[in-house]
């Protein structure tokens, strides 16, 4: 659930951030039993996914001819690029051909309302906005130089060129066929990278790898996400396809969602003193300030959250030392 308040503490003259209580998602799928009874939906072709209650796994079909197809849940908050989070996931491969320069599978988070969009394509590089995801591009068997590659990738909410996505996530290697992986990327906010480890846990869970961090160029805007999803995208407008058949099992998602990010506070033009702080769009803020931290006065009108940054200020400062605070609240 999400805590009802949370404050920022700053002073007149600079800012100090007090403690400031988070909201913590967790949720976690070992497919033991039915998964439609907790929440799990599917956006597209429903045979690509098959729950197995007699091996406990979701059995997956990657079809890169059919249109964009989901296997998704929903994470119960939107995560950004100013949040901390966890994905992992086990997987295993059975089959793979590709078609022209190859395509991908794919599993991580999504905006759903902007992957269900008919003009949202993987393939074509500059309109699949919105992406926390794990790539496997299987092995080209000989036709192409590059091989088999594992990508882990971030896409802003425009995503139309190759700035508005991350760097680096790029391993040349191949995901052996009837080989159980376990995947986890994890996602820093304070140093904005996606680090991934990948483990074969049928030789023993020895480390295979490894894959270079993935990171956020200062261009890149922010992400949206809001569901956990095994994708099997479309090639259309793409130089590939992929047709592969593998299992998905013991699927989890961690996170820390902050409802102010990115504080900075000082002086404006004019003499107004303001708090410059990434905001969320569904909370609600208000600029408080205090002399005596016995009663706090608000300064500013409540603003509604943009996600992105938001400024509030105060535009009669006293003349004495004051303290401000960012209420935040969600309706």
């Amino acid at each position: 659930m999400w805590k009802a308040r949370w404050f920022v503490l700053a002073l007149a003259s600079g800012l100090v951030v007090g403690a400031v209580q988070a909201q913590t998602l967790s949720m976690q799928e070992d497919f033991a039993a039915d998964p439609a009874a907790r929440g799990w939906l599917v956006h597209g072709h429903t045979n690509l996914f098959y729950w197995n209650p007699t091996n406990q796994n979701l059995e997956v079909t990657w079809d890169s001819s059919l249109s964009n197809s989901y296997f998704c849940h929903p994470l119960g908050a939107t995560l950004t690029m100013e949040d901390d989070f966890s994905v992992a996931f086990d997987l295993e491969l059975h089959e793979a051909a590709i078609g022209g320069y190859g395509f991908e599978l794919a599993l991580g988070l999504l905006n759903l309302a902007d992957a269900t969009q008919p003009g949202f394509l993987r393939g074509t590089g500059a309109d699949s906005p919105n992406l926390v995801e794990f790539d496997y591009f299987p092995d080209p068997e000989g036709e192409l130089w590059w091989g088999a590659s594992v990508t882990t990738m971030m896409v802003d909410w425009v995503g139309t060129d190759s700035s508005h996505w991350s760097l680096g996530g790029f391993a040349g290697m191949e995901l052996a066929a009837h080989n159980l992986y376990h995947v986890e990327l994890v996602y820093a906010a304070d140093t904005r990278t996606l680090r991934t480890t990948i483990t074969n846990l049928t030789l023993g869970g020895i480390a295979v790898g490894p894959v270079p961090e993935a990171y956020l160029p200062p261009t890149f805007l922010g992400f949206r996400v809001d569901h956990i999803a095994i994708a099997s995208y479309s090639d259309a407008n793409s130089w590939g396809s992929l047709w592969a058949r593998g299992t998905v099992d013991n699927l989890g998602v961690a996170g820390t969602a902050r409802a102010i990010g990115r504080v900075q506070g000082g002086w404006g033009a004019g003499g107004v003193w303001q708090a410059r702080f990434f905001s969320r769009a569904d909370w609600r803020y208000t600029l408080e300030r205090t002399t005596d931290f016995q009663s706090w006065t608000p300064v500013s009108a409540t603003r509604q959250g943009v996600e992105g940054d938001l400024v509030l200020q105060d535009a009669e400062p006293p003349a004495a030392a004051a303290f401000y605070r960012v209420r935040a609240e969600q309706p």
